[in-house]
């Protein structure tokens, strides 16, 4: 063949082909021809399958499964159990919207760490990021964004970063004894607590399925009066901006007064940098605040919520890590730096964090391009979830996974930084902070509060169900809107363990009271939700 293509080649008048324009763009093309020939088809290797997908209806896909298992809180539970029967990586279809589930722990390394560069912008979220946020909150935008990377540079370092998380260990303290204070004497609620908790619904619209324009991008060219979606959600961001513009000008007053205790804080920071350490406006930079005070509080919420859920359901891990701290605190509040003298509370905290993952799903990524993971390929646009549940639930990975079992993690003693680095995926204790170029950058953060949280629980609290509640404790019964993690109505009950810790929770609080700056609480006097 190739001796036959040579005397061809050979036959050809050159002179004639590039004397005449005609053969010289016919040759063109041929060769262009030729060339995509052997680029796409010379090796006669068709294109690799795309994830698999469970049997799905026409034109709505798994949208009918999507409702009913939200509706029933068991959305979680029916990804876990794909994930079981269709391997590493499978597709659900809403509409035709694919969103591929990540149950690997292996393919989060080689999608999410090894190719973050493909892999970390996020979809268009229409609703979340442009409407509800005005595309200043860092979650929703894209990677490549110059925005996006500038916020998360003033959040690491002004925030995140574990040098800023060691200086914030004593307002971490201050605020749990508080928490303790508030379930020793308690206190009407806090309407600023309720008005976070709000923020669970821009978790929501990320979910697939959530949003008509967000499945349909085509309605936004609709006048505004056809669009009651977007008039709620203008409404909202103007509520939310004025909330947050009332603290940031708080702030900006008490700094024009010579107030030195905010200074180093996040607000305080950039509005004393020259050029707001190149955040647009002081809007951006409520908005920015705001959805660090909402991903906090969420996340810290649904954390400490599941672990009183751990602590009633496996009563014989509550026993054994109070015997723990009792032995190393004695009569005293615990403190962070204990953590290191308490192995077990190093134990817990791994431990939750792979039973009850707070954001059990992971938000949406997508692909840059075309890739192959797995032996199948994803398209470019590609939605990616890091399904931090299934991994953490897979019992292959982990023996027995639906039991709270921090033995599992004994010998174990990385801190979440060395865990999530970690070259071994296989080695990683969880996914609850993601993984990759977005993985969340408040872990340092994270794991101080929660195991300030988690030890002063149990020094100070008998952690039962509340008076009246059915036991055996079924999930189900109390499960809440976000996959994974329990209801605020969980009937849970503390109880103080006695009244000299009682007593001491008290004189504690009261010697703070007396040392503490004069910062300004976040409800600033006010009673009640802003009406929207």
């Amino acid at each position: 063949m190739a001796d036959a293509l040579d005397s061809r080649l050979g036959a050809l008048d050159l002179e004639k082909v590039t004397s005449d324009p005609r053969l010289a763009l016919a040759a063109v093309v041929l060769f262009l021809v030729f060339a995509s020939w052997i680029w796409n088809g010379m090796t006669l290797i068709p294109k690799l399958p795309l994830p698999p997908q469970p049997p799905a209806k026409p034109v709505i896909g798994h949208l009918h499964e999507i409702v009913r298992e939200n509706k029933a809180r068991t959305w979680h539970l029916r990804l876990n159990e794909w994930a079981r029967r269709y391997g590493p990586i499978f597709g659900v279809r809403t509409g035709y919207i694919v969103d591929y589930y990540v149950n690997s722990d292996q393919l989060v390394k080689d999608l999410f760490d090894k190719r973050s560069a493909q892999t970390a912008n996020r979809p268009v979220w229409t609703m979340s990021s442009t409407i509800l946020n005005n595309d200043f909150n860092p979650l929703f935008l894209n990677a490549s964004d110059p925005r996006w990377k500038n916020q998360r540079k003033v959040i690491q370092q002004l925030v995140t970063n574990a040098q800023r998380a060691d200086k914030i260990v004593p307002l971490l303290e201050y605020e749990t004894l508080r928490f303790l204070h508030e379930n020793v004497i308690p206190d009407t609620d806090d309407p600023v607590i309720d008005y976070i908790m709000e923020s669970e619904i821009q978790i929501l619209n990320t979910f697939p399925g959530s949003n008509v324009i967000d499945l349909l991008p085509a309605l936004g060219k609709l006048p505004l009066f056809l669009k009651p979606w977007e008039k709620w959600g203008r409404a909202r961001y103007r509520r939310d901006v004025d909330w947050a513009m009332k603290r940031v000008k708080a702030v900006e007053d008490r700094l024009e007064n010579s107030d030195s205790s905010f200074e180093n804080t996040l607000i305080g920071s950039v509005l004393q940098h020259e050029d707001m350490r190149g955040l647009a406006s002081k809007e951006e930079l409520a908005i920015l605040s705001l959805g660090l005070i909402v991903g906090a509080a969420d996340t810290s919420r649904m954390t400490t919520w599941a672990f009183l859920e751990a602590m009633m359901m496996f009563p014989e891990v509550q026993a054994k890590a109070r015997e723990e701290i009792d032995r190393v605190v004695g009569d005293r509040i615990p403190l962070y730096d204990d953590f290191d003298r308490i192995p077990y509370v190093r134990m817990m905290m791994k431990e939750l964090w792979r039973w009850r993952p707070p954001v059990a799903l992971g938000h949406p990524h997508i692909t840059a391009r075309e890739l192959e993971v797995g032996g199948y390929r994803l398209p470019k646009g590609a939605r990616l979830h890091i399904n931090a549940y299934a991994i953490g639930h897979d019992p292959a990975r982990h023996e027995d996974p639906d039991r709270f079992w921090p033995e599992r993690y004994q010998d174990d003693v990385t801190t979440t930084m060395e865990s999530i680095n970690s070259q071994d995926p296989t080695k990683r204790d969880h996914f609850a902070f993601g993984a990759g170029r977005r993985v969340c950058p408040g872990y340092h953060v994270a794991e101080r509060s929660f195991v300030t949280t988690m030890m002063r629980i149990l020094w100070a609290f008998d952690v039962a169900p509340a008076p009246g509640t059915k036991t055996p404790l079924v999930f189900a019964d109390y499960a809440g809107a976000l996959p994974g993690n329990p209801a605020h109505d969980m009937p849970v009950k503390l109880r103080c363990r006695s009244e000299s810790r009682k007593a001491t929770v008290l004189r504690t609080l009261a010697e703070q009271n007396a040392v503490r700056p004069n910062l300004i609480p976040l409800n600033m006097g006010e009673n009640a939700i802003p009406p929207l």
